[in-house]
């Protein structure tokens, strides 16, 4: 019976724009998507019975790091896959001492367990949100893009760039960051970040001087008033 079929059931699978992810891994998972039979006879892997969008949900369920995914047949027995991974922003962890970190894309997307981060490479991000899932959504792409835009005017201006923030729920409108030199910077959500760290760079340069090493934070929150503390 199924050498009637044989000829328009699914025998190839390309993929195509993989990265990071493991196409071994991806074709069992296709080839487990496509076993079985319908009315107990006819293969589920017939080239007219893929459903590319079931298909499409299905990988992007077993792989948060997935982003996006163009499924496409070529007859009679080809099956093609365009993979799209999701472009790293930083590593987002829960605040407290058991803290349970992610990968962080940049759409604001967690898709990955990840280790704690300790250096100044990858961004860090910490909330107090708690039983996050790869798959979730926890920040807006507008945020993620106030976050590359603070870090980038801030190195453009004062030579250092933001390598964590903290974010609190109590307080969602605040942002604290802290850059390469080690300072916190108070910050909000929002503001105008160039005009902000042009100012800070006109403090550094005419008040704080040579002091520079010795500053513990810079409060950026107020307008032109900008307020700082040393150690």
């Amino acid at each position: 019976m199924l050498a009637r079929w044989d000829y328009w059931r699914i025998k190839r699978i390309e993929f195509s724009g993989i990265v990071a992810l493991e196409e071994s891994l991806l074709r069992e998972t296709v080839s487990e998507y496509l076993k079985g039979f319908r009315f107990g006879f006819l293969p589920n892997d017939l080239y007219f019975f893929i459903n590319k969008e079931s298909l499409t949900a299905n990988l992007k369920e077993k792989f948060p790091r997935v982003e996006k995914i163009r499924v496409s047949k070529d007859f009679p027995d080809k099956l093609m896959i365009e993979i799209s991974e999701r472009g790293l922003f930083g590593i987002l962890c829960e605040r407290g001492e058991d803290q349970n970190c992610f990968l962080l894309d940049k759409e604001g997307v967690v898709y990955e367990e990840a280790p704690k981060s300790t250096g100044h490479l990858i961004p860090k991000v910490e909330v107090d949100n708690k039983a996050l899932k790869p798959g979730a959504k926890v920040f807006t792409d507008d945020l993620i893009r106030q976050f590359e835009e603070a870090s980038r005017a801030s190195s453009v201006f004062t030579g250092s760039f933001l390598v964590s923030y903290d974010l609190f729920s109590k307080i969602p409108r605040e942002i604290q960051a802290v850059n390469s030199e080690g300072v916190r910077l108070y910050l909000n959500t929002g503001d105008d970040f160039k005009k902000i760290f042009e100012l800070l760079k006109a403090v550094l340069e005419k008040e704080i001087k040579e002091k520079r090493p010795l500053l513990d934070y810079v409060d950026l929150r107020f307008g032109n008033k900008i307020f700082y503390k040393f150690k």
